[in-house]
């Protein structure tokens, strides 16, 4: 009844005929523990894979639930302490590569989206809510290795229900009162506030709601406590649990595949901006004559011939928080009044492709001094 295949008794233990379970009885010989007993079930299955084709892990999986229902049940017996399961073990340490592939692949996705979204220094802000907030910071001697002024680490010290919740439950306001009257007094009409306070998932990720991306996330969230627990699972729920990250995983693949189309040596356009500029801070002649100076004296320091536009542009304009659109403008500005030229760098070795540099004039340094 409690086995698919049958039994039988060899050195008071009970094998199946197929050798694949052995179950024996050890009586404990303690005054303290009169009467109590230890039940051992060994398992040997031909495939150590996990997947819905290995039958003899769902036979067995089903056999360790019959077993503690008969003892307790038919058995009379008092209260039962699992001390060991290595079916668990084995099932947890399975599923946990494919739990931390899902999650950074959306950490990635996340920090790409609201970066590119709200701009480098400021996209954390509208995606946490202060409870969360206030648990990263607690957490952040936690991550040592990597975090620096310069390297931002924060997202990695969001657990997973507060990682969901960035797709499905938060907002810009987050429910924060002080975000909420800025954005009110921000707002230019109703309906553009209306559509600001919406939450993430009917703001930015409608597809989301597609593939019922909540649901899964959630159930995959109390697997994930088990795992961080050392708990207890089953087949089906170990199963389940893989079907759901497979799904995820490709649909977030595809998004993060997307989201930053790459092209190898494309040199920087001024059609760029538009992708990269929404709710980035707008940079003005001074800082920008600034960043430039510093910019010049950094290529001089790392050995450089010439000043890469686009590595400026990226790296010195957009990592800071400025867009890319009111930095065209200046530059354009700064090429006409004679203090920068736009021209083109050519490798003398033909090593490197032909990109775009910016030349700074006599009078930049002079005015600039």
């Amino acid at each position: 009844k409690l086995f698919s295949k049958k039994l039988q008794i060899e050195n008071n233990k009970l094998i199946s005929e197929d050798k694949s379970l052995t179950v024996e009885i050890d009586f404990i010989e303690d005054k303290v523990f009169a009467n109590s007993f230890f039940v051992r079930s060994h398992f040997e299955a031909e495939k150590d894979t996990f997947d819905e084709s290995n039958i003899q892990l769902q036979e067995f999986s089903e056999f360790r639930k019959k077993l503690t229902k008969y003892l307790t049940e038919n058995g009379k017996i008092g209260k039962i302490f699992i001390t060991r399961d290595d079916f668990s073990r084995f099932a947890l340490s399975a599923v946990y590569p494919r739990f931390y592939s899902l999650e950074n692949l959306l950490r990635s996705y996340l920090t790409k989206f609201f970066t590119k979204k709200y701009g480098p220094k400021n996209w954390l802000e509208y995606s946490l809510d202060n409870n969360v907030d206030e648990k990263v910071s607690k957490r952040k001697n936690n991550e040592d290795i990597f975090s620096s002024n310069n390297i931002h680490t924060k997202i990695f010290l969001i657990d997973t229900d507060d990682l969901g919740n960035i797709i499905y439950k938060n907002s810009s306001s987050n429910g924060d009162l002080p975000k909420l009257i800025k954005k009110i007094e921000d707002a230019k009409s109703l309906p553009n506030l209306q559509d600001d306070i919406r939450s993430n998932i009917d703001k930015h990720f409608n597809n989301f709601k597609e593939i019922g991306f909540q649901e899964k996330w959630q159930g995959l969230k109390k697997y994930r406590n088990k795992i961080a627990h050392n708990s207890l699972t089953d087949f089906e729920e170990t199963i389940t649990t893989i079907k759901h990250i497979d799904v995820l995983f490709k649909f977030l693949t595809n998004l993060d595949r997307e989201i930053f189309k790459l092209t190898i040596n494309k040199d920087i356009e001024k059609e760029d901006r538009i992708d990269l500029s929404a709710d980035f801070n707008k940079i003005n002649t001074n800082q920008m004559l600034d960043l430039l100076s510093d910019y010049n004296r950094w290529c001089y320091n790392a050995g450089r011939e010439f000043l890469g536009l686009k590595n400026f542009m990226y790296n010195w304009i957009g990592s800071k928080g400025f867009d890319l659109s009111s930095a065209w403008e200046i530059l354009e500005t700064l090429e006409k009044n004679g203090k920068i030229k736009i021209g083109m760098w050519k490798d003398k070795n033909s090593l490197y492709p032909d990109q775009k540099m910016i030349v700074l004039s006599e009078s930049f340094f002079f005015k600039t001094q």
